[in-house]
């Protein structure tokens, strides 16, 4: 009888569970049209930094030309190089979108040492920018020099160093010196050679 009437009740627990009504609460969601940005024509940009300039690095044949362009309205440009060592990855018949007053990078691809015209372009192909850079060889060695004046000892010093570049972890560091000296009273001069190498 007890296990009768406990599954009874559980019948009638089930039951009334299945004929409850549950109410929830109504969420309202209200969607906000999607803004769309009007490109205009842009009239002129800023490219910076004013000197396009780079060095490749030692032991490297390539390297990336960085810079930023800024507009104050939103637009589209394109900007093409004169000369074909500098490529850009997208091609250059891709335009780029510039945001109002917000800097934008640019990269472009140097294939080897060389100089050029940068012409930026606007959507209707008029000319607003140009700029000359360079694509400078990577060093070979680095260079140095120095003058000085004791008065305790009236001589004038004068000193050129020179140093190798290395393209590896494993290269030798070889640097090479000479210094000459003369004493403004006496005439006198002295000098030295120093060479070093570090590996």
């Amino acid at each position: 009888m007890k296990r009768t009437g406990a599954f009874s009740l559980c019948l009638l627990c089930v039951f009334g569970v299945t004929n409850a009504q549950f109410s929830t609460p109504s969420v309202g969601i209200s969607l906000q049209p999607t803004q769309t940005v009007t490109l205009q024509v842009a009239r002129q940009v800023r490219v910076q930094p004013q000197r396009l300039e780079m060095m490749l690095a030692p032991g490297h044949t390539t390297g990336t030309l960085t810079f930023t362009v800024f507009s104050e309205v939103p637009t589209e440009i394109f900007i093409r190089s004169s000369s074909p060592q500098l490529v850009s990855r997208s091609g250059p018949d891709t335009p780029i979108v510039l945001a109002p007053y917000s800097e934008q990078n640019v990269s472009l691809v140097a294939l080897a040492a060389h100089s050029g015209t940068l012409t930026i372009t606007n959507k209707n192909g008029e000319i607003i920018d140009q700029r000359p850079y360079i694509i400078a060889p990577a060093k070979v060695v680095y260079q140095g020099a120095s003058l000085n004046y004791s008065p305790s000892s009236n001589r004038v010093g004068l000193s050129y160093t020179v140093s190798g570049v290395t393209s590896s972890p494993l290269d030798p560091i070889w640097s090479a010196g000479i210094n000459m000296g003369i004493n403004t009273h006496t005439q006198d001069l002295s000098g030295g050679v120093n060479i070093n190498v570090n590996w």
